[in-house]
């Protein structure tokens, strides 16, 4: 069908045709006045596979270590028997972990000041040794510097971690032994704090790259004898200003910055204790030091955060947090404390394979109305394995759609080749082609 365009007089004329012929001018010679109808676009589908993730068995341990002169038998008893907790660790072949060392932390004395006359020097003038590391500082090695942490491949150093002396000198002076004089320089701690080493190390961005990952289930060990900073009350009476030099850090307040470290994963922090009974003056140091209350409030927020997480989980899964939270202190005093230490190391181990892992793609899920009820239940498109052998849903593992998540169940430990197997997850995962629709204008 034609068109034609009429005008009405010559001076009309003369503006239409000189606007046309501009039009035309303006175009590129290959393209039409006229626009052909757009094409469809050609869509090209390749196969794609389905997304496999494996489970994440990663977990970062950290003994936070009172290494005062009151603890050294305390600590030798811990070198006897650290080995029964990375033994518990390195049963199932597919836990990933990381285990450092911190040393609790004395800013009245580590000053590093020489006219101080209490105060601690970092290297000895005489020896060049090491006589506290920086608050957050994870401890070396001592046959190497540079080693801060163990993994999987090194978990049998530990006990060299403890193999410390515990000196301790309160002030700068000298001594004589058969004529010799020496000259005695301050070491040790004297007010042990506990809170602001972990939090130091958890803001340390070295660490956060290399020690911590952020899909880890993170452990705090705390072993002591002492209150984390506990200002003796004569020293504190003699010297008030020392209030406003020691940590200032309650429980309440540790935790919540922890959890931010974690992303707001309380299921992701695990806690415990080797620490002297409340009454238990002789314990304490001949009652020296007092109760460790805010150490012990500090755990129980632990589990009961940690607990409250977790509510969804299946009665198997409460019967271990129950187990956990028995073991949660031990008594330091305790001749069989180190035997736990292996119960301890099994707990963690199975919290490891069992906690709640982010999926990396969001799986399609089938939606079927439950019988007599209004209620749906979802069931998502996905496999988990075990090794190659299939773990059902429902009885091995859940999804928690809000979340994202799987969990394994307690149910898979029974399995004698869990110890040598992998986990795997596959799924269909949902594609925008599914709810993509066509444009109209």
């Amino acid at each position: 069908m034609g068109f034609e365009i009429v005008f009405k007089n010559s001076l009309n004329s003369l503006i239409a045709m000189t606007f046309i012929f501009s039009i035309i001018g303006c175009q590129d010679p290959k393209t039409p006045l006229l626009m052909e109808p757009v094409k469809e676009a050609e869509v090209f589908k390749e196969k794609v596979l389905p997304p496999q993730q494996k489970v994440n068995t990663k977990v970062d341990i950290i003994f936070v270590l009172d290494n005062s002169n009151s603890m050294e038998n305390e600590i030798e008893f811990l070198k006897s028997n650290s080995h029964k907790l990375t033994e518990k660790l390195l049963q199932f072949s597919q836990i990933d972990p990381h285990v450092g060392v911190l040393y609790v932390h004395d800013s009245t004395r580590y000053t590093n000041d020489p006219k101080q006359s209490n105060g601690v020097l970092k290297h000895h003038p005489e020896t060049n040794k090491i006589q506290y590391f920086e608050k957050g500082e994870l401890v070396s090695l001592n046959s190497n510097a540079n080693q801060k942490y163990l993994s999987k491949e090194t978990l049998h150093l530990l006990p060299s971690y403890f193999d410390i002396e515990v000196p301790f000198v309160a002030r700068r002076g000298t001594k004589t032994v058969k004529g010799v004089k020496t000259e005695l320089y301050p070491i040790g701690p004297e007010v042990e704090e506990a809170f602001s080493p972990v939090l130091a190390a958890t803001k340390n961005s070295k660490y956060q790259k290399t020690f911590f990952r952020e899909d880890a289930l993170l452990v705090l060990i705390f072993v002591t004898d002492a209150e984390t900073g506990d200002i003796p009350s004569d020293k504190l009476k003699s010297q008030p200003e020392l209030k406003d030099v020691v940590e200032n850090i309650d429980p309440v307040m540790l935790y919540n910055q922890i959890l931010v470290f974690k992303k707001g994963k309380a299921s992701d922090i695990l806690a415990y204790g080797v620490l002297c009974e409340n009454e238990d003056i002789e314990c304490q140091n001949n009652g020296i030091e007092h109760p460790s209350l805010k150490i012990k409030k500090f755990i129980n927020i632990v589990h009961e955060k940690r607990s409250a997480e977790l509510n969804a989980r299946v009665e198997g899964s409460q019967r271990n947090e129950k187990k956990l939270d028995q073991l949660k202190v031990l008594n330091l005093r305790s001749e069989n404390w180190g035997e736990k230490l292996s119960v301890i190391g099994e707990a963690i181990s199975n919290e490891t394979i069992l906690r709640s892992i982010k999926l990396q793609f969001v799986p399609e899920v089938e939606l079927t109305q439950i019988k007599g009820s209004k209620a749906y239940k979802i069931s998502p498109q996905l496999s988990v394995k075990m090794g190659d052998k299939v773990l059902e849903f429902g009885k091995h593992w859940l999804y928690d759609a809000a979340q994202n998540s799987v969990t394994l169940l307690p149910s898979v430990l029974a399995f004698k080749e869990v110890k040598t197997q992998s986990f795997s997850v596959t799924g269909v995962a949902v594609t925008m082609d599914q709810y993509a629709k066509p444009l109209s204008f």
